[in-house]
């Protein structure tokens, strides 16, 4: 009996630390992707690792399509402020200055423009999503109604 718990705490402690693990890798795929990012080229990550990090830590997503684009659907959690209108609505991005955001328009090119500007404002942490929603559709990815 106290051979099965011992091994039950060795079993669990093993979980914890392999779980420990893969927290820290993620944390240190993105940091790697942040650091190497130049200010004139947005960093950028394919829709399947963005939906793994964005759904496991958490991450804000940006989506700087037009409203009627987003009313296709859209990333859960997304915050809809489309390109145009970045600029005028920095004041609701203002907490995520210094945090990990990740930015999606319909294939990567808005995305990029509007990470530019956000950068020039002191964003730090910003990633494009690879492919946009198009790719992020193809891979059967989550999209919820806005």
């Amino acid at each position: 009996m106290v051979e099965q718990r011992a091994q039950r705490g060795y079993v669990t402690m093993k979980l914890g630390i392999r779980t420990v693990a893969m927290s820290a890798i993620n944390a240190l795929v993105l940091a790697l992707t942040i650091s190497s990012a130049r200010a004139d080229v947005p960093s950028e990550l394919d829709v399947a690792a963005a939906a793994t990090q964005i759904q496991a830590q958490q991450i804000k997503v940006l989506d700087v399509r037009e409203p009627d684009e987003f009313a296709t659907g859209v990333i859960p959690g997304a915050l809809l402020i489309p390109l145009g209108k970045v600029e005028m609505r920095l004041a609701e991005l203002a907490g995520f200055k210094d945090q990990p955001m990740y930015v999606v328009c319909a294939s990567g090119g808005r995305s990029a423009q509007a990470i530019k500007v956000l950068r020039k404002h002191g964003f730090t942490q910003l990633i494009n999503i690879k492919g946009g929603m198009n790719a992020w559709r193809k891979n059967k990815l989550p999209v919820v109604a806005p």
